[in-house]
């Protein structure tokens, strides 16, 4: 088996990642249409701006589907700012939902609201975050050894709406029955959204390191071939 060695190229995870995040977000934007939740938009609107960077990797060649459709022109290597770029762009994503989810989740606190929904409302919005934490599973296990940028922002960017999906699917499935606004919903939306942005404030680290990693490596290079061609000269 090669998931360890897996590049980015033999991987549909990405691709997988896209059509989930797509879907679920379509539905989640229903749902909250109708329930006007304020925590169901966000998220809907979280999972319609995953689609982004995950659209921008499908576009630029670099998944299996993209290559062979756009031939010789993604032959060409990527330059590592594009991929950095995707990645800071998830990072802020990250940072931005945590911080939405924690400041909502504290008014449900302070204000005891509580998210209300139907029978069917709330098993189709359990259905869909069931479906994103699958896929995030999935990616994390299927590509576990998977080194590239990309591939692992798609899998902290669903692993990250996982855990915000659970912390709503809780309230909606406690919502049901008329329960819900419990203190313990409102508190694990807090802890959730802690996690989330200390996720991305990671990966805007992580990223950041890289881009500078990166605008230095030439500048490195130069400079040893210099030394290697004063080098004979020096004999």
């Amino acid at each position: 088996m090669r998931i360890g060695k897996m590049s980015v190229e033999e991987s549909h995870f990405v691709g997988l990642s896209f059509a989930t995040s797509l879907l679920s977000g379509a539905v989640k934007l229903a749902v909250g249409a109708v329930t006007r939740s304020p925590l169901v938009l966000m998220n809907a609107a979280y999972n319609a701006v995953l689609c982004v960077p995950k659209a921008l990797a499908l576009a630029s060649g670099r998944l299996p589907g993209a290559r062979r459709r756009c031939g010789r022109a993604c032959a060409r290597p990527q330059h590592p700012g594009s991929e950095t770029g995707i990645q800071l762009f998830a990072a802020a994503s990250l940072v931005a939902l945590g911080a939405v989810f924690l400041a909502f989740s504290n008014h449900a606190l302070v204000n005891g609201e509580t998210l209300h929904m139907d029978k069917i409302r709330a098993i189709s919005f359990a259905t869909c975050a069931f479906a994103k934490i699958g896929v995030s599973v999935y990616g994390l296990v299927r590509e576990w050894g998977n080194k590239d940028g990309i591939v692992f922002s798609c899998k902290l960017a669903n692993f990250a709406d996982g855990l915000a999906s659970i912390a709503l699917t809780q309230t909606a499935l406690r919502g049901i029955e008329g329960e819900g606004g419990d203190v313990w919903d409102a508190a694990l939306g807090i802890a959730v959204g802690i996690v989330i942005a200390a996720l991305g404030i990671w990966q805007l680290a992580h990223a950041a390191r890289r881009r500078n990693a990166s605008a230095t490596a030439p500048t490195e290079a130069k400079r040893n071939d210099a030394e290697a061609e004063s080098r004979p000269a020096s004999r």
